[in-house]
């Protein structure tokens, strides 16, 4: 069974960086990561309002990023 929880650690270390790494973008590239915050069928340049997404949605990706990295690594 500690196999199992060391594996599962590790899988969630990465899901976190991964959405480190989608809130950087978003904040310094201005770029949506359409697989982590868009629905299946819509796709980023249909957005109409992409800054006010940003805006709005950096601080919620950037909380859930650093509280599952940090999951992870303990």
């Amino acid at each position: 069974m500690k196999e199992m929880t060391s594996w599962v650690g590790i899988v969630v270390l990465f899901c976190g960086v991964y959405c480190l790494y989608a809130a950087y973008q978003m904040k310094c590239k201005g770029v949506i990561n359409a697989n982590l915050l868009l629905p299946k069928n819509m796709a980023f340049k249909k957005c109409k309002d992409t800054q006010n997404y940003i805006r709005e949605m950096f601080p919620t990706l950037l909380v859930f990023a650093i509280a599952t990295t940090l999951c992870g690594a303990i």
